[in-house]
């Protein structure tokens, strides 16, 4: 039997100090069903969502608000960039919207065959 890996890298710019950041992403393949599938070790250590049972929402959102990367306040300092040859401010904007890299990413969304 033969567990087959690829893995593949993925930059983008960590919202630490906005240098440049890569991620290594697994791309496993189950030998006996022939399932595959795509792993970010870092995501282990991202943030959690609220459990569905709080019953006061405002006690979680005052809870969280620091280190809330979607708060108004926080969103320039602590969301990731693109790298500079994929967008040349980092972030995209139009009107209200803003789009930035995912911090925990997976590079494509159908896993490749290793």
């Amino acid at each position: 039997m033969e567990f087959r890996k690829e893995v593949k890298a993925v930059e983008l710019l960590a919202p630490s100090l906005f240098e440049s950041e890569v991620e290594l992403i697994e791309y496993r393949e189950d030998p006996l069903t022939g399932a595959q599938s795509r792993i970010n070790v870092r995501r282990a250590g991202r943030a959690r969502q609220a459990q569905s049972g709080e019953a006061d929402l405002s006690v979680v959102i005052e809870r969280t608000r620091v280190g809330c990367f979607f708060c108004p306040e926080n969103i320039e300092s602590e969301t990731p960039k693109f790298p500079s040859r994929i967008c040349s401010d980092g972030r995209i904007r139009r009107g209200e919207s803003l789009v930035f890299p995912n911090l925990f990413p997976l590079p494509n969304t159908t896993p490749s065959p290793p």
